[in-house]
């Protein structure tokens, strides 16, 4: 478990899943997120049961430290050792959770973990087109712009642009080292 001021990540559970489904199922909350929905919470336990002990990726749950409510999820997908890089993501998925900066605590515990236990170099992320938010928050955390894929991704009926921004291990600890 990895604490912030006003959230924790843990591993995420079997239990987490449910809320899972609930979040992409969720127009709304959908609409920035990289699934395919509708989602059945049985795609959901079978997605759990195969990943959960893949070491080629680590999903964490974000919980709020006051309430220990499951706000939502966190994690490094296509990990490669070799080559030492993942993809970053987070889902905020509780919308009474949003506005409330907790992906600012979220994030630097997630690059922490990827950088020092993980031993990796590069960590990046993709965001649709239509998230300005999330791509703020990115660079104000460090990550940089390093492609613009156009027409790269298909969801809610069309396809769309998908940005790709990173962040390298000495830009973290350069930013981050009167903090961790």
């Amino acid at each position: 478990m990895f604490k912030g001021k006003r959230i924790y990540i843990r591993k995420l559970e079997e239990s987490d899943v449910k809320k899972k489904t609930e979040w992409v199922n969720n127009e709304i909350v959908n609409e920035t997120l990289m699934f395919d929905f509708p989602l059945s919470l049985s795609e959901s336990l079978e997605w759990y049961r195969k990943t959960h002990f893949n070491r080629n990726r680590w999903d964490f749950a974000i919980c709020e430290i006051q309430s220990d409510n499951l706000i939502g999820m966190t994690g490094l997908i296509d990990l490669s050792y070799r080559h030492r890089r993942a993809q970053f993501y987070i889902t905020i998925g509780e919308m009474s959770a949003w506005g409330k900066g907790y992906a600012k605590e979220v994030i630097p515990l997630t690059l922490e973990f990827a950088f020092k236990e993980l031993g990796l170099e590069k960590v990046y992320l993709f965001t649709f087109d239509n998230n300005v938010k999330a791509r703020t928050i990115y660079e104000k955390m460090g990550f940089k712009q390093e492609a613009l894929m156009k027409k790269q991704y298909f969801l809610h009926g069309k396809l769309n642009d998908l940005y790709q921004h990173a962040i390298l291990k000495e830009e973290f600890l350069e930013m981050y080292k009167d903090k961790i």
